[in-house]
């Protein structure tokens, strides 16, 4: 299978966007592949072809988005690569996600976007799942209006009051710093009101918009707000940070199922692991512990 080393997107007009890609060196025959642009209007879901098969050819031109006057719509890229001679299923790059039109980051920006990244896996961030909130796709047959195409009810289990049947999709694992909330409440006609609303801090990925579904390892669930901040070095993005709340717990949200194995749930670690260990001691570390079992419990530290 071939390697694509680099899927971008360029242009300098509103009436197109260019798709470009490059392949790793190899000794495989390129004219065996064919490559297939897909796009969506989300990073994680969605995607559908929007090209016809490419073969020798390393760039396509978008010209279905012409007139791109939205300032905030965003359109993702990834590359459908098949070999023809070869029954297996399509590769697609990136694995994860797309690419979208917007600055790169150089060396400065990667190297602050490492150590965003290594500081919130490491130190102060926790797992969480991320779901990406639809904006697209089919109307809620339960609750939106066909003729007025708005909301009619709340708490549908169909679209769980996003107005598109799914609700959300698929989560994608980060770590993300969530400052503990101050405990807050008011008084109301219901009666009194509990209110969490915080700050967040994420690296680069995933890209997350208002109105996301964040779900902590102890299923705590967080709406992201309005609005979400990048922070950049010359134009690329290399942190994210705004304000989130936690849906009350008679929320719909809480009804979105989490798809995770009962391996998977018992293992669960939000937390960075090296948090909880502290070997004081050669013979305290895991290392011991596995020369140990694999020599029989025989070898013991000097």
């Amino acid at each position: 299978m071939l390697d694509i080393a680099r899927v971008r997107v360029r242009s300098f007009s509103v009436d197109y966007l260019d798709i470009h890609w490059d392949i790793a060196p190899t000794f495989e025959d390129v004219l065996d592949y064919n490559f297939v642009v897909q796009r969506s209007a989300q990073q994680y879901v969605g995607y559908v072809d929007i090209s016809p098969e490419i073969i020798n050819l390393y760039q396509f031109r978008d010209i279905t988005v012409r007139g791109q006057h939205a300032r905030y719509r965003t359109f993702w890229y990834r590359l459908k690569v098949t070999k023809r001679t070869d029954a297996t299923a399509p590769a697609v790059f990136p694995a994860q996600g797309g690419v979208r039109l917007e600055a790169e980051l150089d060396l400065y920006g990667l190297e602050f976007a490492r150590q965003e990244n290594l500081r919130l896996q490491e130190f102060a961030g926790r797992e969480v799942l991320v779901f990406p909130k639809l904006v697209f796709g089919q109307h809620c047959p339960n609750c939106v209006d066909r003729v007025e195409r708005r909301k009619v009810r709340s708490g549908c289990l169909a679209c769980f009051d996003t107005g598109w049947t799914g609700g959300y999709g698929q989560p994608v694992r980060c770590y993300m710093e969530i400052t503990t909330p101050p405990k807050l409440s008011q008084n109301s006609p219901q009666g009194k009101l509990e209110i969490a609303a915080t700050q967040f801090k994420l690296g680069n990925y995933p890209v997350v918009n208002e109105g996301d579904l964040v779900v902590e390892g102890e299923n705590k669930r967080w709406i992201i707000g309005d609005p979400v901040v990048g922070v950049t070095k010359a134009r690329a993005m290399f942190r994210q940070q705004g304000s989130v709340f936690e849906a009350d717990r008679g929320d719909v949200v809480y009804k979105l199922p989490i798809n995770l194995t009962d391996a998977e749930i018992s293992s669960l670690l939000p937390t960075p692991e090296r948090n909880y260990t502290n070997p004081s001691t050669f013979a305290d570390s895991e290392l011991d512990k596995a020369i140990s079992a694999a020599f029989g419990g025989r070898m013991q530290p000097k």
